[in-house]
């Protein structure tokens, strides 16, 4: 990564948070013990989409980013993401139940950042109104920024 390359951020971002999801959802499915089911994730998008997709869909987004430091050898950058599921379901409660777990497995999820050499602090979480279409279908978003640093050996 030289410079700002938010591609290469998303791509890691999804690459990381699909290789650990499942095993999230099924421990949150376990611990909850109920008769709410969270299905793995249909399609990861790096954009908004026009149409609704096979849900549940979740959007990796950088909104922004910026140089914070920068040197021959050396570049910090920062990146705000937002983390995005869409759901759908027939009853309005289970629903937002639902909402607020893929919420907790997200959260699960880039707790392992830091390890990887990340610096990402989670800026708060948001969640959509509800609309119903055949089913209810909602979202949750999971704004976080990332700090991204690289040094270059000659």
């Amino acid at each position: 990564m030289a410079g700002l390359d938010p591609e290469y951020i998303v791509d890691m971002v999804i690459a990381q948070i699909e290789g650990n999801i499942p095993s999230l959802l099924e421990a949150i499915m376990e611990e909850h013990k109920d008769d709410i089911e969270l299905e793995d994730i249909a399609k990861y998008c790096i954009t908004d989409l026009g149409t609704v997709p096979k849900l549940p869909v979740m959007f990796v987004l950088c909104t922004s980013a910026e140089i914070l430091a920068e040197m021959p050898s050396y570049t910090q950058a920062a990146y705000n993401l937002t983390l995005a599921v869409m759901v759908k379901d027939p009853n309005e409660e289970r629903l937002k139940r639902k909402l607020y777990r893929y919420m907790q497995a997200l959260q699960a999820c880039i707790k392992v950042f830091p390890s990887l050499g990340w610096n990402l602090t989670v800026r708060g979480i948001e969640y959509s109104a509800l609309y119903p279409e055949q089913q209810y279908i909602s979202d949750a978003r999971l704004l976080c920024r990332m700090v991204v640093h690289e040094t270059v050996l000659a």
